[in-house]
């Protein structure tokens, strides 16, 4: 970088932070317990002339000396003003700076702080993934879909006073007719249409053509969406070398097979199970039933990926399969299954679990 500033000193430093919150931020995105005892001046003296008195037996460099007490009880501080208004510049901030590194030490330690899922990895041969907000971004690229239908609808002036409420309400409707669907009580296209119809009529909006614009507004644009969650093309090629790969969903055929086309996810799979062609919506065991037949495998082979532990887990747990449960929200595990947070952990599980497995054959 040139520059014609010079004689000029400036103070480098992103924020005002006081250590206790930059270490408290720390520990909270490492999840470890953070420092709840303020060391004050006497406590200070009494650490660093202890340190001093063991260093004097074990010969070792003492961790706190009287100099880094006497800093630690003094505030000082600094502005950036400055080299900001000099330079124009912004520095990131602190809270993501500590986010991002403590993210990238989470997955270089995984394997560290393992704890085996005691996965039967010698018979497994293929990995099944559920699709929406498993490997394709439902919830967003949805909400995203369902915005425009906001605007473009002019849905604000129609009576409905903000999208939040609108989407809340949406998702409640959808949720009730996918179970009634399940259940056989309505077709598939009641689904595509009353979801909307009902949402609207919550708000006093009684208008099938307005429903019926605005479903077809949605299926059409929702599924040319091509956000996929993070790190899902990164394992599919890890895993793909390995195993087979399969989907089984409950969502619709042309739907899904439009989605997985034209995100390019297609390609990576063996074979695609939906409830449409199956018959059945998971958690039945007749879908899986349905997907191992045309996997050809037994259920033992198998491992089952997906978001929802009472559909997908239930679903694959009773069909004989190893579950394993992407919780990206950090939700309750009331079932105690085995959950990664990312797609990206599931590489680490599976290897450190083929390692645990290698040792304990060795060790028997």
């Amino acid at each position: 970088m040139e520059s014609e500033i010079t004689g000029e000193r400036f103070i480098l430093n992103a924020a005002k932070c006081f250590v206790s919150a930059f270490l408290g931020d720390i520990a909270k995105n490492l999840k470890v317990q953070g420092p709840t005892v303020l060391a004050g001046k006497t406590l200070s003296g009494l650490a660093w002339r202890a340190e001093w008195i063991k260093s004097l037996f074990n010969g070792k460099e003492p961790s706190v000396t009287k100099q880094t007490a006497t800093i630690a009880n003094k505030k000082v501080f600094f502005d950036n003003k400055k080299i900001r208004e000099t330079l124009n510049y912004e520095f990131v901030p602190v809270a993501k700076s500590i986010a991002d590194a403590a993210k990238s030490f989470n997955m270089e330690n995984k394997i560290t702080n393992f704890i085996p899922f005691n996965f039967n990895m010698a018979g497994l041969k293929h990995i099944i993934f559920d699709l929406d907000n498993t490997l394709w971004d439902f919830s967003g690229n949805s909400k995203r879909i369902l915005a425009e239908i906001f605007e473009k609808f002019n849905l604000r002036e129609a009576g409905i006073p903000d999208f939040d409420n609108f989407h809340q309400q949406y998702k409640f409707r959808n949720e009730y007719l996918w179970n009634q669907y399940a259940l056989g009580n309505v077709s598939k296209d009641e689904v595509r249409l009353n979801r909307f119809y009902d949402a609207f009529n919550d708000f006093g909006i009684n208008n099938y053509v307005l429903a019926n614009e605005a479903a077809d507004h949605y299926i059409y644009h929702t599924r040319r969406q091509t956000d996929l969650l993070p790190n899902t093309l990164n394992l599919l090629n890890h895993l793909k070398q390995k195993y087979q790969l399969h989907i089984i969903t409950n969502g619709f055929d042309e739907v899904q097979y439009f989605k997985l086309e034209n995100t390019g996810l297609k390609n990576y799979f063996h074979t695609v199970t939906t409830a449409e062609a199956a018959n059945a919506l998971k958690p039945n065991i007749r879908i899986f039933e349905y997907a191992l037949n045309a996997i050809n495998a037994e259920a033992a082979q198998c491992m089952y990926i997906g978001d929802s532990p009472e559909v997908d887990g239930h679903g694959a747990l009773n069909a004989g399969m190893q579950f394993v449960w992407l919780n990206t929200e950090g939700r309750e595990n009331k079932f105690n299954f085995r959950q990664i947070a990312d797609l990206g952990e599931l590489i680490t599980v599976l290897e450190v679990e083929i390692i645990f497995c290698s040792d304990m054959h060795f060790l028997k």
